[in-house]
């Protein structure tokens, strides 16, 4: 068709009483805002945008109530008594449908399995349950009060009176964008009607999903509604976007439809609706192919898929869906997961979703009797195991890169992960100790990912350390040589974590020197600075690890070389020490620690520092050398994605080339109490006629010599 601006107009007058008569005030009116920004009705690009804008809205809307047998498969055995009333279309095959789904109940009874629901909706970082497991109803109230809340962030505001805006000026900057393209608000009314049935919220629900439909119509994916110095110049506002964001609202579809399928506050004809938005969601998936598998999005495709022919097995596609699904989601997979089975992104936060969406698809399958690919079981189970051996003693991730869940405890998930896979060492960390049996390993090497934890014990209050010598696998923070210290279930020596992508802050948090690392100066280290693990090992008293990374210079002279050693002695205690080789003159050298707290004790030297917090586990930090000069920086951590900052104090010992070159040297002791401990020093660096190293180490009174390897 050649479609003008009259003829659109034309086409939205048909359709819009549809949205009015359920619930809508302002139908469409993005779409006629969209319609007068028009330039040239002639071009190509503009008659497939409303082509495929308008084909989208026929299908949702009048088609509710018509070619139900396009949409089901009639011959379905719970389908086949209410075929006739299917065929004859209209209010009989609404109706038919309402009661029918309404009478299943296919998802409510595994929801009382808590660490199910988390798992499924993936709250587990949204703050939507207490510490007790009480559920917090705060987010949903506040739709209906007309605040959207985007992760937690301040609300945004919109007038109650109107339709649900997915259009939203973001609260902390100028920037517009769709709230939130992946509809994570979904889940709370879903999860409000779960805990409290109450028509409001399946009302609200379906407020919401109509607004998506006329405010986002279908676009091919890479077009953008918005020009440069617009709105928007990101292709994000479109509707289809990233096929990612489009699995993550077809779950929400799913799961918030299925929840609420028995509520009164739907009506008949937006059974048909919510149904045929579901299967266009689907359709959207299944016609990208293998890009719907691309990147590390592609475990919300394969639960998407997979829960939609799960749980709405009578849609009539789904065989076709299923097919495609497998091989392209195991194929992606297998290419994400390095052989140690990290996610190749080393941002265990990411790596998670390779554990949770595919152990809800695996606990989901276990109670209705489906089977899965054992390739797909043995992914998953690799992956598990690649986030115990680096998971920090509350069971959270370490928080290295882009890694947001570094204060969420993970036990539900290890319960879930051990129930799959009849494994007890997995249970005995998910209810610390209380079932099952310990780990026979303790401190490991993830050699893929180049990881190392070094760790005293699997109890909560255990010793822990992780050395970070990965490269950029994606959502990288060039913080490489970095480490992390808890103790007493506390995080003492920290990464600043993510802040929020959208208010700048995740630039901060990436800057290299609010790591615990060495840097040249206050200068980023390289993304890909050829990291290598160059020594491992693990003993009853000694684990001991090496990290090499080379620094690029410019005008042709060799990289800089700097080698992190790591000690890990009788498991109480750690020492670093740093070499630096082929350093020019003109550079300094930074040794940085990024401290819990901003109650941080310095000596007059700056020799010896320790952390001063009450009631809490502290560190003490003592230096190997005199020569090094301090200096102190108030900086922040992220505890979430989104949420606010906390102060922190960073310290930077700083040196000219001559100084760095004879190395650094550094003791930390976690202790408890506000009194650090005492006859705790490096004593001695002696270096062997071989060049190895051997440092003299005091702890409380204790002598202990550590040699480096040649």
């Amino acid at each position: 068709m050649n479609w003008t601006a009259e003829a659109v107009r034309a086409e939205l007058d048909v359709l819009e009483p549809i949205l009015r008569e359920l619930g809508l005030k302002t139908p469409f009116q993005r779409a006629r805002f969209l319609i007068d920004r028009e330039k040239d009705w002639t071009s190509d690009e503009v008659q497939m945008r409303w082509q495929e804008r308008v084909g989208y809205w026929r299908d949702l809307l009048p088609g509710s109530e018509r070619n139900w047998d396009t949409l089901l498969d009639l011959d379905a055995p719970g389908l086949r008594p209410l075929k006739t009333r299917f065929e004859a279309g209209g209010k009989a095959a609404q109706d038919a449908w309402a009661s029918y789904i309404a009478k299943q109940d296919r998802l409510a009874p595994h929801l009382h399995n808590t660490d199910f629901r988390i798992l499924l909706f993936e709250t587990d970082d949204w703050e939507l349950y207490d510490q007790d497991g009480a559920y917090q109803s705060e987010r949903a109230e506040m739709l209906l009060q007309g605040q959207i809340r985007l992760l937690a962030l301040e609300p945004v505001w919109r007038h109650p009176d109107s339709d649900y805006d997915w259009l939203i000026q973001h609260p902390r900057d100028r920037v517009f964008q769709n709230a939130h393209q992946s509809a994570y608000f979904f889940m709370y009314p879903a999860l409000a009607y779960f805990h409290r049935p109450d028509p409001k919220w399946a009302r609200a629900w379906a407020g919401m999903v109509l607004a998506l439909i006329a405010q986002c119509p279908r676009l091919p994916e890479g077009h953008n509604d918005f020009g440069p110095g617009d709105i928007c110049d990101t292709p994000s506002n479109v509707a289809w976007s990233h096929y990612g964001y489009v699995a993550n609202r077809l779950k929400f579809l799913v799961l918030g439809y299925l929840a609420m399928a028995d509520s009164p506050g739907f009506s008949p004809r937006f059974h048909g609706i919510i149904l045929r938005t579901i299967r266009a969601h689907a359709r959207r998936l299944h016609e990208l192919d293998r890009a719907a598998y691309k990147d590390n999005l592609l475990s919300a495709t394969g639960k998407a898929l997979y829960l939609t022919v799960s749980l709405l097995p009578e849609l009539k596609e789904r065989d076709a869906w299923l097919h495609r699904l497998w091989p392209h989601l195991l194929e992606g997979m297998q290419r994400e997961l390095l052989d140690d089975g990290c996610h190749l992104h080393r941002s265990i936060s990411y790596h998670l979703t390779f554990v949770r969406r595919p152990l809800s698809m695996i606990y989901l399958a276990r109670q209705r009797a489906d089977e899965l690919p054992d390739r797909f079981l043995s992914l998953v189970r690799r992956a598990v195991n690649a986030f115990v051996q680096v998971s920090t003693p509350i069971r959270s991730t370490p928080g290295i890169n882009d890694d947001w869940t570094v204060a969420v405890e993970a036990r539900g998930l290890l319960s879930l992960a051990a129930d799959a896979f009849q494994r007890d060492d997995w249970r005995y960390l998910a209810t610390d100790g209380r079932e099952g049996t310990q780990p026979h390993t303790r401190s490991s090497l993830l050699p893929d990912a180049r990881l190392v934890a070094m760790r005293s014990g699997w109890s909560r209050n255990a010793r822990y350390l992780l050395f970070n010598v990965s490269p950029d696998g994606g959502h990288h923070h060039p913080d490489t040589l970095s480490i992390q210290i808890w103790a007493g279930g506390e995080h003492v020596l920290i990464d600043p974590g993510v802040g929020h992508y959208y208010t700048g802050e995740r630039e901060i948090s990436r800057q290299s020197w609010w790591h615990n690392c060495p840097t040249l100066g206050a200068e980023p280290l390289p993304n890909d600075p050829n990291p290598e693990i160059l020594h491992w090992q693990t003993e009853q008293d000694l684990d001991y690890a090496i990290g090499q990374i080379q620094i690029p210079i410019e005008g042709g002279v060799p990289p800089i070389t700097v080698r992190r050693h790591v000690f890990f002695l009788d498991r109480r205690c750690w020492v670093i020490w740093d070499e630096f080789e082929d350093l020019p003159q003109n550079r300094r050298i930074w040794e940085n620690f990024h401290f819990t707290t901003e109650d941080v004790s310095i000596s007059r030297d700056g020799g010896a520092v320790h952390t001063s917090l009450p009631d809490r586990t502290n560190l003490s930090v003592c230096l190997g050398q005199k020569d090094w000069h301090l200096s102190s920086e108030k900086a922040q951590k992220w505890l979430s994605y989104g949420g606010p900052g906390i102060p922190t104090r960073l310290l930077h010992y700083q040196a000219d080339p001559k100084t760095a070159s004879r190395g650094f040297a550094a003791l930390f002791v976690p202790f408890e109490g506000k009194t650090p401990p005492e006859n705790t020093s490096i004593d001695r660096i002696e270096r062997l006629p071989d060049n190895r190293v051997r440092l003299h180490v005091t702890v409380e009174g204790h002598p202990r010599q550590i040699t480096t390897v040649g």
